[in-house]
């Protein structure tokens, strides 16, 4: 009973600022930990996911690599 009173007080964009966070998060863990795999299989089995060559930390690969994935959820 509480959630619906608490649905009925958000509005939309609160929701969806909501749905967004959550997603984000998911996101963000998901591909948290394809980066820390991707950094401990071997060098030569690594393909380079990044065009430029640019050397990141673990964390802003999995921010940019869940910033570029979270719009396609909301098309």
């Amino acid at each position: 009973m509480s959630v619906d009173v608490h649905e009925r007080r958000m509005s939309g964009s609160v929701r969806d600022s909501v749905d967004f966070n959550i997603i984000y998060g998911v996101a963000f863990v998901f591909f948290l930990i394809a980066a820390v795999v991707h950094r401990v299989i071997p060098k030569r089995w690594r393909p380079n996911f990044d065009p430029t060559g640019q050397a990141r930390s673990v964390i802003a690969e999995a921010r940019i690599a869940a910033s570029n994935s979270i719009p396609f959820a909301f098309m």
